[in-house]
């Protein structure tokens, strides 16, 4: 690990002796931070009570902060059923020791990997640990007038795993600058499909000879985001192309760039070629540009 490392950074406030300690806490007393913590759900409650058997009651995890007061960081939804069930305590595994930021790496850690909580809601984590590429990512897009937010919100952007997708190969910027400017409004466009397609798309044919930035601002001001998803299911169909993960929307991109979906002038220089991105490990095998 190098000496930048977060998790060598905070290794000894995560695991010296102030972070084995378990004490049975009172619920009352436990606050929930909404900076990275995900709301309750009522459907997982409802299951979680059907199911419950208190020998497979597990011990939460808190924090307790420089103040004494307790944060959960692993267990809000066991807080809340053994609340529904008339429990005043609960057995708890105490961190101490740690920042806020701090707190929020461990809540993202703790539920990485498991589908109990989902990539918006550890990216809010990140958010709030100031995990350097959450926070790069949330510096571009709000550049361009989004935010992370739930789709139904106005102009915020919930696919958080595209984002980080098309940051790993350098083409967020230029993605947002393109969707920012013709459809600024248009929630589809914001969509991970959408959103993928037009990285794909820009990593593979941007710089290709022929190339105009100002062409496809003025192609897609004519056509809407679902023109370009109709496009890449009449590919998925032709070709036997996947249509997830922006495979198709790629081909669908540059055949409206190529004039094949508007009438009127088609470039002199037509764009060729399959999409270079195959999205899956993107990640690990990449470095993060923006």
């Amino acid at each position: 690990m190098t000496k930048s490392d977060p998790v060598k950074e905070w290794h000894p406030a995560l695991l010296d002796d102030r972070g084995l300690k378990f004490e049975t806490i009172r619920i009352a007393d436990i606050n929930v931070d909404p900076a990275y913590q995900r709301p309750l759900r009522e459907t997982k409650i409802s299951m979680m009570w059907q199911a419950f058997d208190p020998a497979e009651l597990t011990a939460i995890v808190v924090s307790r902060r420089d103040d004494g007061s307790l944060w959960v960081l692993d267990g809000q939804h066991r807080i809340e059923l053994l609340t529904r069930l008339g429990k005043a305590v609960v057995l708890a595994d105490v961190r101490e020791g740690l920042t806020r930021e701090q707190e929020a790496h461990l809540f993202y850690r703790l539920n990485e990997g498991q589908t109990k909580v989902g990539s918006w809601d550890k990216f809010r984590a990140r958010m709030a640990a100031k995990e350097p590429v959450a926070m790069r990512i949330t510096e571009i897009i709000g550049k361009h007038g989004f935010h992370i937010g739930r789709s139904d919100e106005d102009h915020a952007i919930q696919a958080v795993s595209a984002l980080e997708d098309i940051y790993s190969i350098g083409r967020l910027d230029k993605t947002l600058v393109i969707i920012s400017t013709v459809w600024p409004n248009d929630k589809t466009a914001r969509e991970a499909v959408i959103l993928q397609g037009m990285g794909a798309f820009l990593q593979t044919f941007d710089g290709q000879m022929g190339w105009d930035d100002g062409r496809i601002l003025e192609v897609l001001d004519k056509i809407g985001p679902s023109a370009i998803q109709r496009r890449a299911r009449e590919i998925q169909l032709e070709t036997g192309r996947s249509y997830q993960r922006g495979a198709t929307l790629a081909i669908a991109f540059r055949d409206a760039y190529n004039g094949l979906m508007t009438r009127g002038s088609k470039p002199k220089v037509q764009l060729y070629g399959m999409p270079l991105i195959n999205w899956n490990g993107v990640r690990a095998r990449t470095q993060h540009r923006g």
